[in-house]
């Protein structure tokens, strides 16, 4: 099997799941223009009508051109809730846009609602993934990769969900969507009794039909572990890896064929889904 995601990528260390995505573009500013030639200028970046109104942040934006197809450049774009009417919770969506690299001006484009959410678990932001995601007929997908995570001691709480795409002419065909490559969660207290509990998942190519995409092979490892009071400091308890494979098949609308959005025909794999899939 081709392997997908470089293991790099998958780490589900706090610090990782939270760092901001600097945008590497350094014509953002007119690829932003471009995308929304009737945005208003603030002191904060640009401010865009939707089903509400919504901040753009230029420092939150991922953007990149794409090794795979230099002519294109990527980007995803969080569009959050200007105006909350509650401060412990914020509506946000993420734009994808692929640009023509040349021109600058927009060539296709796909809003995914909900995914740059944050109520007491905060969205930590989004970056591009243009690993070598080959689609069995000599193109590639890209994929976007969102985090979320609560900034409690207690019960500590991360995760990284992936989103993928193939541009289709003037489509960005969705491929997968919301899976979670990487999550982590954890019960503290103060005297070393602690439980944690993470998660990485790692995506292979498997066998293709005639007239489908390839499968994708779903390898997940899940790490428990306890600690108690040892003489002198915490002490690990206990430690058991489970590791499971899962095949999802090219269906429609896309992989993982779900009868209903968010709800899978196979009960077993509703689990790989992250609700921030579900709007």
């Amino acid at each position: 099997m081709k392997r997908l995601i470089l293991p790099c990528t998958l780490a589900a260390t706090f610090s990782c799941l939270t760092a901001p995505a600097f945008a590497a573009c350094p014509n953002l500013d007119q690829l932003l223009a471009n995308a929304y030639p009737n945005a208003t200028t603030s002191g904060s970046g640009l401010e865009v009508d939707g089903p509400y109104r919504q901040r753009i942040d230029p420092l939150t934006v991922a953007c990149k051109t794409w090794p795979a197809q230099p002519d294109i450049t990527l980007m995803a774009i969080p569009r959050t809730e200007l105006s909350p009417p509650d401060d412990d919770q914020r509506r946000g969506d993420i734009e994808v846009i692929a640009v023509d690299s040349k021109t600058g001006i927009p060539l296709a484009r796909r809003i995914e609602k909900g995914a740059a959410f944050s109520d007491a678990v905060e969205f930590g932001g989004v970056t591009l993934d243009t690993a070598r995601y080959e689609t069995g007929d000599d193109r590639r997908a890209f994929a976007i990769r969102t985090r979320h995570f609560n900034r409690s001691g207690i019960f500590p709480f991360s995760d990284e969900v992936l989103w993928l795409y193939r541009l289709n002419k003037g489509d960005l065909d969705l491929l997968l969507e919301g899976l979670t490559t990487a999550s982590s969660r954890g019960d503290i207290d103060s005297n070393c009794q602690s439980s944690s509990e993470e998660t990485k998942r790692t995506i292979s190519t498997g066998k293709q039909r005639a007239g489908h995409l390839p499968d994708l092979v779903i390898g997940q490892m899940v790490t428990t572990e306890t600690t108690k009071q040892g003489n002198d400091d915490c002490v690990v308890a206990s430690k058991t890896v489970r590791r499971t494979k899962f095949v999802l098949h090219d269906g429609d609308p896309h992989y993982g064929a779900p009868a209903d959005k968010g709800v899978f025909k196979d009960v077993s794999y509703n689990e790989l889904f992250s609700p921030a899939s579900e709007e």
